[in-house]
């Protein structure tokens, strides 16, 4: 069975029993997920994605013949028969898949590409500047068990964005922190969030980013700098009714985790935050962001 026969059944999340490719859960100490299957040896990996009931999982991959290889999208398949073997998702060309990303309801996966602009726009990044090098954001929609054909978001929100991560309301978070929400006309502008959740630096560059909104958007993990440590600190927020946002935590602190990753993502299930480290993806679990979250709402 190919990498595009793609199952579409959804179940509710509290009611996921998922077996992650077979691996023994991790607990409080990391772990790196899949070695040999989804974690690879000399392979720069990036982020990690899940369809509603996480039978299947998409990850970026760039091999170790790098420089002439893109980076592409991977993606393995729980099936009758188990899972299918690690594949290439169709909708990948020559010009490489990165920050990926999927909606809640499942229905439309999320990446950035150096793809060419379509002709409207009037212009073509410059290859080698940094708007080259971040790409676009592009997305492909469920038609019937596939992905359909990759299409650009809107010029006037997709401008250096780094990857989105979609609330159930089609609201969009990027590196920044910044949100996009969804209007009934299409969309609304770019709006930063600042304190406590700012996290640009002078100048307009982002410190870390990618952040992962809760699909309730009650609250939101992202990296961020931290000093002293390898690696980005993975930072947790919630959200309340008044759309004020707590300090951020960091989440690998309050574990005890002395290294740091980056490009975090919780599982649908919620059981276990993922996320990227040197040669591969991790797992650790998640239950800290309850924990956090029942002090916070104290």
């Amino acid at each position: 069975m190919s990498a595009d026969d793609l199952n579409t059944k959804a179940a509710p999340a509290g009611n996921l029993v998922v077996d992650y490719l077979g691996q023994a859960p991790p607990g409080s100490t990391p772990e790196r997920f899949a070695p040999g299957i989804i974690s690879m040896a000399g392979a720069i990996h990036g982020s990690i994605a899940f369809n509603r009931d996480a039978s299947e999982i998409y990850w970026t991959l760039q091999p170790s013949d790098f420089l002439e290889n893109p980076p592409r999208i991977m993606c393995v398949r729980k099936t009758d028969r188990g899972w299918t073997e690690p594949a290439a998702v169709p909708i990948c060309d020559e010009n490489g898949a990165g920050e990926i990303s999927i909606s809640p309801s499942g229905d439309r996966l999320f990446f950035s590409s150096r793809r060419p602009l379509p002709r409207d726009w009037g212009y073509q990044p410059q290859r080698g500047s940094r708007e080259w090098g971040v790409g676009k954001i592009w997305y492909a929609d469920r038609e019937g068990g596939n992905w359909g054909k990759p299409h650009i978001l809107e010029k006037e929100i997709n401008q250096g964005l780094e990857g989105v991560s979609a609330t159930n309301e089609g609201t969009l978070y990027s590196s920044g922190i910044r949100r996009i929400k969804k209007t009934a006309d299409g969309w609304g502008s770019i709006e930063r969030l600042g304190p406590p959740l700012e996290i640009t630096k002078p100048g307009g560059q982002f410190k870390g980013g990618h952040p992962y909104v809760a699909p309730d958007e009650s609250f939101i993990i992202f990296n961020d700098d931290w000093p002293g440590h390898k690696g980005y600190g993975i930072f947790v927020s919630f959200r309340d009714s008044t759309d004020s946002w707590s300090r951020p935590m960091n989440i690998f602190a309050e574990m005890g985790i002395e290294r740091g990753g980056s490009v975090p993502v919780l599982s649908p299930d919620g059981k276990y935050l993922f996320y990227f480290m040197g040669e591969g993806i991790w797992w650790v679990d998640a239950k800290i962001i309850k924990e956090l979250k029942r002090n916070y709402l104290k």
